[in-house]
């Protein structure tokens, strides 16, 4: 396409678009598809309805609800708004009165369910006189931040006009319609598809996704492809990694780790929810493993530290103990097979941290007679866990450890919607989980 577009000066990307109406199979983004400032109106529109042809394949399905809630949100910062208002001052006195009383209206603005009458009003005649701005001065290139002003407000009011209650206000410092529930907006596009298929392995519980999903169909679940025997799944049922508690149990969380990890000699990946404790655990633990090469994540990885982090799970030497965050680039999308990960140490739910959003959420979902805990905090959290497990059996001839630190695994909910393949076994110390280690490593060689 690239080659094709050269040759006839044209855009590349309109190129693909124009190639896409006559291609069997097309792989994009979600927000191709979903999102209704990138998606593809001629195959996903109001154009389309009624005669489209396409059935959607939408893989790893966890991540759509979430993803869904940022693409039908909108957000404006008064900050930047008060920043274009000042740039605009020069050209147009009316237009920088505009933009600046958007900018009032914003941080003037308090928490509620909708969007507040006077940013509405503020964002309406900002809009429309921008608008006719533009399109006067079109000659000219527009200052710098003005156009994606522009879009932000119009977004602003698009979504406002769409919502029927699925939507919060908040206002601490940037303000934004936040989408609580997408599942109605999805599916929208999904009615205008012949049919949708979403897959993934961590789909539970399903009643949960398929309302974010916007889809009441049938739910099937597969048995695991691989032999269930060949997965040590452990819980340390008596350790409590809450926030309040995670001082008195570090020394108990490091022991278990180096448990696991001196059970058999090999690579291990250990999570953590956040960066201190994985840094305290790391510290604790440092010198009892003077054998391996400790990996940490660090954030802001560019794409070579990522290659490198990974690489050394290929290299043959010293064995690897890397730190990682739940949920981090390292939790899903990567793939190590064999004796390149052996087992995986999940520390902690992964339960978000409470905000006025997952507060928010969680009304939101309890209004509609649904338990909005899970919704907000356990769902997400277990998506998470879930993922990161999934790193230590790829094929069917691997083997490895998972074992999962924290008291509420081994309790309903969540002991609930651990894979039926799993079967734990619950763990009191570390002398237990020594033995159970060397019962599976140990059977793996007789």
């Amino acid at each position: 396409i690239a080659a094709v577009a050269r040759e006839h000066q044209v855009c590349p990307f309109e190129l693909s678009l124009d190639a896409s109406q006559w291609a069997d199979v097309v792989v994009c983004d979600y927000n191709y598809v979903f999102d209704p400032r990138a998606q593809l109106k001629r195959h996903f529109g109001e154009e389309a309805a009624g005669h489209t042809r396409h059935a959607l394949l939408c893989d790893e399905a966890h991540q759509l609800p979430d993803r869904a809630r940022e693409m039908f949100s909108a957000l404006l910062d008064p900050v930047k708004t008060g920043q274009v208002a000042e740039l605009v001052l020069p050209l147009s006195g009316h237009l920088c009165r505009l933009a600046t009383g958007m900018a009032l209206s914003l941080g003037r603005s308090a928490d509620g369910g909708n969007l507040p009458d006077e940013v509405k009003s503020a964002c309406e005649e900002f809009h429309a006189f921008a608008a006719e701005w533009m399109a006067a001065n079109n000659s000219e290139e527009p200052p710098t931040g003005l156009l994606e002003l522009w879009f932000e407000a119009a977004h602003l009011l698009r979504m406002n006009a769409l919502t029927d209650g699925q939507h919060a206000w908040l206002s601490d410092g940037v303000a934004r319609l936040r989408c609580l529930d997408p599942g109605p907006f999805l599916n929208e596009t999904l009615q205008r598809a012949r049919a949708a298929v979403f897959f993934s392995a961590t789909l539970s519980p399903a009643e949960s996704f398929q309302a974010s999903l916007g889809s009441r169909g049938d739910f099937l679940q597969l048995p695991s492809p691989f032999p269930p025997e060949n997965l040590k799944v452990l819980i340390a049922r008596n350790v409590d990694t809450r926030l309040s508690s995670r001082e008195n149990t570090l020394q108990e969380v490091a022991q278990m780790i180096r448990c696991c990890v001196q059970a058999k000699r090999g690579n291990y990946l250990l999570f953590f929810p956040s960066y201190e404790y994985l840094l305290a655990v790391e510290q604790a633990l440092r010198e009892e493993l003077p054998d391996a090469e400790i990996l940490i994540q660090t954030p802001a990885m560019n794409e070579a530290e990522r290659a490198a982090f990974i690489g050394a799970f290929r290299r043959r030497g010293r064995p690897v103990i890397a730190f990682a965050v739940l949920g981090g680039l390292f939790s899903e999308g990567i793939d190590l097979r064999g004796e390149e990960l052996v087992g995986t140490v999940i520390v902690g739910t992964g339960l978000p941290p409470g905000s006025p959003e997952r507060e928010r959420l969680q009304q939101y979902y309890e209004a509609q007679g649904l338990d909005g805990f899970q919704f907000a905090r356990e769902i997400p959290g277990m998506v998470k866990v879930l993922q990161a497990a999934g790193r230590v059996i790829r094929s069917g001839t691997d083997a490895g450890v998972v074992l999962l630190i924290d008291s509420r695994f081994a309790k309903s909910p969540l002991r609930n919607w651990l894979p039926a393949h799993w079967d734990p076994v619950n763990i009191r110390n570390t002398e237990a989980l020594t033995s159970e280690l060397a019962a599976f490593w140990g059977s793996r060689h007789s």
